[in-house]
């Protein structure tokens, strides 16, 4: 059994990092990754309120949700 060994350290600009023994990451860097993901996945979380006025939207809302289906249906148990 291994053990992991995790730290955040500030380094002398400012940046700050979190340490494993396989990885160094900048916390700026995974900061704007999650920002860029969340703004990306936002299609993914419905507005209703968007879908009344753009019916195109909730028609493209509807489909994605049928493939999501199909997709699970098809994907072998964890």
């Amino acid at each position: 059994m291994s053990t992991s060994i995790l730290s955040i350290k500030a380094e002398d600009k400012g940046d700050a990092f979190i340490h494993t023994n396989k990885n160094k990451v900048n916390l700026d860097d995974m900061h704007h990754t999650v920002e860029m993901l969340k703004e990306r996945l936002l299609i993914l979380t419905p507005n209703f309120e968007l879908h009344e006025r753009y019916p195109a939207l909730k028609e493209a809302y509807e489909h994605y949700k049928v493939l999501e289906a199909l997709f699970e249906a098809d994907m072998p148990d964890k």
